[in-house]
């Protein structure tokens, strides 16, 4: 199997999960943790480089779960939201980093093939936005080239990545896929209770 050595996902896990009322990385689909699901299935495509972005309160927790051959962050100002955590890992991605993966903790449900498949076209197109569709929906996780970098690390928390998506739209290559879990966001306890036994 093909191995993605230049590329690092990067998991946002540190939102304080006010709307659902647990924090989302310990939400479980079956006998695993949405972020123990996450990185197993990177990790199954190919993505070995994995930084885990966590909630400091979340600390003790995360000792109790399976996370084999990551890298934590931890976030002490969850506050400033997902942009914040976003730029943490950035400042601290390996050097020969070609890539991020920005895959969020809400998004479960994304299969093993998707991972792979985005590394394998970011491979192909190194300077692309890479963003999966499903039936012509927008979702996650997009990919973003290294010579963003230094842009997403300037950009106002209050704009968030995606104003970094808008103004390069020139650079956006959606990546059609059978998955629906791209757009399964999971944010409330409604949306959880129908995929949790899933």
């Amino acid at each position: 199997m093909e191995q993605f050595s230049d590329i690092t996902a990067i998991i946002l896990a540190a939102g304080e999960s006010t709307r659902i009322g647990s924090p989302k990385l310990f939400l479980t689909i079956g006998d695993k943790t949405f972020v123990e699901i996450i990185v197993e299935r990177l990790q199954t495509a190919g993505v070995h480089n994995v930084v885990v972005v966590f909630n400091h309160a979340h600390r003790n927790q995360l000792k109790e779960i399976s996370l084999p051959d990551c890298s934590f962050i931890v976030n002490t100002r969850p506050d400033l939201g997902q942009l914040y955590s976003f730029q943490l890992a950035l400042r601290a991605l390996p050097s020969g980093t070609r890539a991020a993966l920005l895959c969020l903790v809400d998004h479960p449900c994304v299969c093993t093939e998707t991972y792979r498949l985005l590394a394998a076209e970011s491979a192909e197109s190194p300077q692309k936005i890479l963003i999966p569709t499903f039936r012509g929906r927008k979702g996650h996780p997009a990919v973003f080239p290294r010579l963003l970098f230094q842009e997403l690390l300037h950009t106002p928390l209050g704009l968030g990545a995606h104003s970094v998506v808008k103004e390069h739209s020139d650079l956006v290559l959606l990546v059609p896929v059978r998955d629906e879990g791209v757009v399964l966001d999971i944010d409330t306890r409604q949306e959880y209770l129908r995929i949790k036994d899933g």
